[in-house]
């Protein structure tokens, strides 16, 4: 099983034989050592733009890496993964650029916004990094590939 999925572990000892026996059995601590204990960092950004009574032009981002957490958070409460998040919005009256005697007014919204969270370990072995299983795995494709290329040739 995977490191991370262990919550209990129970050890027993059975006597299967039909007499008494007796015995000593001593079972040691067991710990989970070697925590990565690399801290992350997190950025804010807020920005806004008034272009007089013309348009107003929004901009947020957010950006959280893995091993960001509060002072007082354990090290498996803090972030697993890299966040990052950012929105973009203009707001304006198409009816300002037309002459004042059409008399036309149409506010426009725009708004586009994008977000994306990258795992730092693999989501189907999580005791192994993202990045070194999918090492791994353009490995054996390329392995796999010149084993072909092999087969192919004779």
């Amino acid at each position: 099983p995977s490191l991370s999925d262990l919550r209990v572990m129970v050890i027993g000892v059975r006597n299967n034989s039909g007499m008494i026996k007796s015995g000593t059995v001593w079972v040691n601590e067991l710990k989970v050592t070697d925590f990565d204990e690399s801290g992350g960092w997190a950025a804010k950004l807020n920005a806004n733009l008034a272009v007089s009574d013309l348009a107003t032009l929004n901009f947020s981002g957010h950006k959280e890496s893995a091993g960001f957490g509060n002072v007082d958070q354990s090290l498996n409460e803090r972030r697993i993964d890299d966040y990052t998040q950012y929105s973009l919005m203009l707001q304006t009256d198409i009816g300002r650029f037309l002459p004042a005697s059409a008399k036309i007014n149409a506010p426009i919204y725009y708004s586009v916004s994008h977000e994306r969270v990258i795992p730092k370990y693999n989501p189907l072995d999580r005791d192994v990094k993202l990045s070194e299983a999918l090492d791994d795995v353009s490995t054996q494709a390329v392995i796999r590939s010149k084993l072909m290329l092999l087969i192919v040739a004779r």
